[in-house]
């Protein structure tokens, strides 16, 4: 594969395959639609400052850099590059990468008092990004790690390729250092804390009365990218205040939609005085709800099916002392259902079977 001498996006660099002499028809047919197709090699880039081809059998990627200057690359995995240079990025399964890089200038001047062509030798510095450990090293090329950013330093002389074998550290995205709740001025108060981050993109809370079946509850953005500890919190008011346990989970999701830590913790919650009671269940015409108030309150009954639609609702009028509430079903199809009933200091569910 060739390429022009004129990098310009007037008039742009071509890149060709040559093909061997001697070929049948048919087969330089073939592989011309296989070429076409785009399942051998792709352009990545064509700009005056550097091209870039992907070659997908080898799942590698080569680059020319022609700027003197130093230029953001942020392709593959390659993010700088200091000066002109061809190098090529190799990926061998998931973690291993072998980086090889030449000189096109090549330096090249002549000791008039030796009378023998010799180069002179200078630095290019490529960026990587990614955690990395140096396996080969060959050419004692110079190596600093910072955060997710390798970088490279390549002597490049007298014509020969300098190279450099690295095997990809598996970083994880998030480091939970805790997960915890209590209940607090009748409601639950979560804290969760992280001692890094990578590209963690939010938290999703979910809450759950039997630590099976969790419904979401709220989304908080993460930091994102972190190395210091970093303090989150989440007030519930709208749990089940009758209930002896209630579960929450929390969920870390990367930027790329991905699940990078999940826990699940249980919140003891203190037996109530006056207990709140739903019957009968099964149910086949009406249920009543039964409880003690402590003081006159409005609020609302509401029934949801197992998939979360609402199919009724009633307002309720409370008085201080004990209160029986009938709540008539007969038009609910046969089923499982959830009721609830919500005040400004109530919030309790139960689940039940309309016969």
């Amino acid at each position: 594969m060739v390429h022009g001498n004129q990098p310009t996006t007037a008039a742009p660099a071509k890149y060709e395959y040559v093909v061997a002499p001697n070929i049948a028809a048919a087969n330089m047919q073939t592989l011309a639609q296989t070429l076409a197709s785009g399942s051998v090699y792709t352009v990545l880039n064509q700009t005056s400052e550097f091209h870039a081809i992907k070659y997908i059998p080898d799942n590698s990627t080569s680059y020319v850099a022609f700027s003197k200057a130093p230029i953001a690359v942020n392709l593959g995995l390659v993010e700088s590059v200091s000066g002109q240079a061809m190098f090529n990025v190799k990926e061998y399964g998931t973690d291993m990468v072998l980086v090889t890089l030449n000189n096109p200038d090549l330096n090249m001047v002549i000791d008039a008092n030796k009378n023998f062509i010799s180069t002179n030798p200078h630095i290019i510095k490529l960026g990587l990004t990614g955690n990395y450990t140096v396996v080969s090293n060959p050419n004692s090329s110079s190596v600093n790690q910072q955060g997710n950013l390798l970088t490279v330093g390549f002597t490049v002389k007298d014509g020969l390729p300098s190279t450099i074998l690295l095997q990809k550290n598996t970083v994880t995205p998030i480091k939970l250092v805790s997960f915890d709740g209590a209940l607090q001025n009748a409601a639950v108060q979560l804290n969760w804390s992280s001692a890094e981050e990578k590209n963690v993109n939010k938290f999703v809370l979910y809450r759950s009365a039997d630590g099976i079946n969790f419904n979401q509850i709220t989304e908080v953005a993460a930091k994102g990218n972190s190395s210091e500890l970093i303090r989150y919190n989440y007030t519930d008011k709208d749990f089940d205040t009758f209930a002896s346990t209630v579960y929450y989970k929390l969920k870390s999701i990367d930027m790329d939609g991905s699940i990078s830590s999940e826990k699940i913790i249980a919140i003891k919650l203190p037996a109530q005085q006056s207990k709140i009671s739903f019957y009968p269940n099964p149910v086949s015409s009406y249920m009543t709800i039964s409880l003690e108030a402590e003081d006159q309150f409005n609020g609302e009954v509401k029934v949801y099916n197992l998939s979360g639609k609402l199919e009724f609702s009633k307002k309720v009028d409370l008085k201080q002392g004990f209160n029986n509430i009938p709540i008539f079903l007969q038009n609910l199809n046969t089923g499982e259902y959830i009721i609830q009933l919500k005040t400004d200091k109530i919030n309790a569910t139960q689940k039940f079977i309309k016969l």
